[in-house]
């Protein structure tokens, strides 16, 4: 289900510097990336880790946020031949930060890993035929793995 759209976040990158500093002792540079409801940024630390920093829209509330990542901490603990996301606390162990932007709003963000490749929407398919096949193979796998999957009041 799509929650509840409000207009997205609209942190600076001068912002989401300062939150990377100070929640998780990162420096480096912050490049924005496309979102459709909330906001992303690439984040590549000064020792060359690379993060996804996601602001949560408005209307996207704690409980959503907390289920999205205990599938996704459950799936990590499956044996894929591919990688995902992974969680990174903040330097209090929050996995889920509430932050304030310019305006004074209100949002909730999360830290995860970086993942290298190509948005599906800028790749040119006929160049790359496997690639659907390659994607259905891995969503199946994704949803033979959350058949067992239950998260209580979800």
């Amino acid at each position: 289900m799509r929650p509840n759209i409000f207009p997205s976040p609209t942190s600076s990158l001068d912002e989401v510097k300062r939150i990377s500093q100070r929640e998780f002792d990162l420096s480096g540079e912050i490049e924005p990336l496309p979102g459709d409801i909330g906001q992303n940024f690439h984040v590549t630390a000064s020792d060359g880790r690379e993060f996804l920093f996601k602001i949560a829209n408005p209307g996207e509330d704690c409980f959503a946020l907390e289920a999205q990542n205990k599938v996704l901490a459950y799936l990590n603990q499956k044996d894929f031949a591919f990688q995902l996301l992974q969680i990174i606390p903040n330097l209090e162990g929050a996995e889920i930060i509430e932050i304030k932007d310019q305006r004074g709003h209100h949002h909730l963000a999360r830290l995860f890993t970086w993942l290298n490749g190509e948005f599906l929407a800028k790749v040119n398919l006929e160049d790359k035929p496997d690639l659907l096949e390659n994607l259905g193979r891995v969503l199946g796998q994704l949803d033979r793995a959350l058949a067992d999957l239950t998260l209580p009041q979800a």
